[in-house]
């Protein structure tokens, strides 16, 4: 399955050709109709504990137009061993939002801390920092 037509124009945001190429690499290894269920990228680093830090979880959702939903980065909050995986960053392209930490933006607002989450993950991603799983939407 391959998604070479993803949708990357008119986002409150710029979608970057890299990522874009991650999401399109990620899919081409599976076999469902992304058009037909829309599509959830996992991207997990093992290695990532409230202990030792690491590389946040992030989550990207299609939907069934091939249109970004939304990219959601988690992290540990709270104290081991009560800590709890939280959205910490949630960029929501259908909304036109973006919340960080509790609070709410309007996303185009923070288009300086969506470049610069792009970069970091797709420098992770690169790094082979992730395990990632492809999933149906619905």
């Amino acid at each position: 399955m391959n998604i070479l037509m993803l949708e990357h124009g008119g986002y409150p945001l710029p979608i970057t050709r890299e990522l874009i190429e991650v999401l399109e690499e990620e899919s081409e290894r599976r076999d469902f109709d992304p058009t037909k269920t829309g599509i959830i990228f996992s991207f997990k680093a093992p290695a990532y504990t409230p202990e030792a830090g690491g590389f946040h979880p992030v989550e990207i959702a299609l939907g069934t137009n091939l249109r970004l939903l939304y990219i959601t980065d988690f992290a540990y909050y709270g104290q081991p061993p009560f800590a709890e995986l939280e959205k910490e960053i949630d960029f929501d392209f259908s909304g036109w939002t973006l919340s960080h930490q509790g609070e709410e933006y309007p996303i185009e607002e923070q288009a300086e801390l969506y470049e610069a989450w792009q970069y970091n993950f797709i420098a992770y991603y690169r790094m082979g920092a992730y395990e990632i799983s492809v999933s149906e939407l619905y």
